[in-house]
């Protein structure tokens, strides 16, 4: 019995290796029951019937069972050693006929999708196909001949801003002593908040002709034929609309015996500011507000790669574009001193529109062990992106003293900056129409204005890093 059990299973090994069914059967005279399975997964490959291909597998891993338990057998006068061993290696072989035959099936699928929505039992079967990439059905015309094509996504984003902004307030020294002058001696927390609402759409170029083929002509057949590739290119068009606030409350500052110095800032009657003697020089109501408002218009060209032969979905999207930006920010600083009879304020506002060219990758996976234990179908992604920002910042930087003229210096900055992002998260019916994604990002945001005021010269502007750390809340409608 174990004999024949064995030569069927090498007759199935060697059937699936065997470039043509047929030609197996010409030579190899299968068992009715064998054949039977293998013309039902090979049926059921044709007319992408799921239910009976895996219904051919069930009768395959049987056999494998079987297999795999005659080969842990001990020899006897029935079974021989080379027996079990010959067992263990079949078991082998009908393994791996089992994942050639999901191969063949995941590649049919691939050829030849329908536009049937999973039902929740198929993310967890081992053999669930990833309908992520768009796919085109020849038979209809226009926008209706692509499924599932287009994301449209909405993003809400909470966290904390922190710019590392190096530069005080005012300044001090031993009085008619300038070799002691220090500046910046008020040091603030310009710690804060940010928050963003952001939205992309995102599509595969394949969908720009096939919606307008009178007016759009296929200008890029290579980046998108063959129906339904693993590998497609897409574009992608956001907006990011973000605000961060800082406000920071101290009661006094005391120079510790030495005159304040409310340094100028380069321009109008008295560029060179005002000085406080030592015994009226507390500050008192110190307050310092801050907000940056900053837009973003992006566009991006990406390209979704599956990996090869792997079991928890992976895709890499490298991608690169080109963003324009505005930047309004507003900072202010005051107090009062001269024992509360003198009230200062410093108002700096600046508006930067940049251009940054920029490129990154993103990485999902979608571990069905993970999607089995949650009972909730998952996609883990992150991604990792750099920017490098062409900056044209101008603004004013303004010292008004009560009772004095103010003085406005102009202010501007052409250096280039960087910007770095990186994000992980976890998203909840990855393929449905709409789906939630739950994540995290840091971004260093390298273009962050700020201010050094010498007195003797008009205020200088700088940009500075400010750390981003955020939680997000997507959601994605895919039709």
């Amino acid at each position: 019995m174990l004999r024949n059990i064995l030569t069927v299973t090498t007759i199935i090994g060697l059937a699936f290796v065997s470039p043509s069914l047929a030609n197996a059967n010409e030579t190899m005279e299968l068992p009715l029951n064998t054949k039977r399975n293998i013309e039902s997964a090979e049926a059921a490959i044709k007319a992408g019937d799921k239910d009976a291909f895996d219904s051919a597998l069930d009768n395959l891993r049987e056999q494998q069972e079987s297999l795999e338990s005659q080969s842990k057998a001990k020899p006897n006068q029935f079974v021989s050693e080379e027996n079990i061993k010959q067992a263990g290696e079949y078991a082998e072989n009908v393994s791996q006929t089992i994942k050639d035959l999901k191969s063949e099936w995941k590649t049919s699928q691939v050829a030849a999708p329908t536009n049937k929505e999973p039902n929740l039992a198929d993310y967890y079967s081992e053999d669930y196909v990833r309908p992520t990439a768009p796919y085109y059905d020849p038979e209809l015309t226009g926008s209706d001949a692509w499924f599932d094509a287009i994301d449209l996504s909405f993003e809400i984003l909470a966290g904390i801003f922190n710019p590392s902004s190096p530069e005080g307030y005012t300044g001090s020294e031993v009085a008619a002593t300038p070799s002691t002058r220090t500046l910046g001696d008020i040091s603030v927390d310009k710690r804060g908040s940010i928050f963003a609402l952001n939205t992309e759409l995102r599509m595969p170029l394949g969908e720009i002709p096939n919606a307008m083929p009178n007016i759009m002509p296929n200008i890029f057949p290579n980046l998108y034929e063959n129906n339904r590739k693993p590998n497609y290119w897409d574009i992608a068009f956001g907006l990011d609309i973000q605000r961060a606030e800082v406000n920071d409350v101290q009661r006094t500052y005391n120079t510790g015996g030495r005159d304040l110095l409310l340094v100028g800032v380069g321009a109008g009657p008295n560029p060179s500011g005002f000085v406080v003697p030592a015994a009226n020089s507390t500050v008192t109501d110190i307050t310092y507000d801050a907000e940056y408002d900053y837009n973003r218009y992006r566009f991006a060209l990406g390209k979704t790669l599956d990996m090869p032969n792997n079991e928890d979905d992976i895709q890499i999207r490298p991608f690169g574009g080109l963003e324009y930006g505005d930047f309004d920010s507003w900072q202010t600083f005051s107090g009062v001193t001269n024992g509360g009879t003198l009230p200062f304020m410093y108002m700096t506002t600046v508006r930067n529109d940049f251009i940054a060219p920029f490129f990154g990758v993103e990485l999902s996976a979608r571990p069905k062990a993970l999607s089995s234990a949650l009972q909730v179908p998952v996609e883990l992604s992150s991604s990792l992106r750099y920017a490098y920002a062409f900056n044209n910042a101008r603004g004013s930087d303004m010292l008004d003293v009560t009772g004095f003229t103010p003085g406005k210096a102009k202010i501007s900055n052409d250096d280039h900056t960087h910007d770095i992002s990186a994000e992980i998260g976890i998203t909840i019916f990855p393929d449905a129409p709409f789906s939630v994604m739950l994540g995290g990002q840091y971004e260093n945001i390298g273009n962050i204005p700020d201010v050094r005021r010498i007195g003797s010269a008009p205020s200088e502007l700088s940009f500075d890093d400010a750390h981003t750390f955020s939680g997000i809340l997507r959601t994605t409608f895919s039709f």
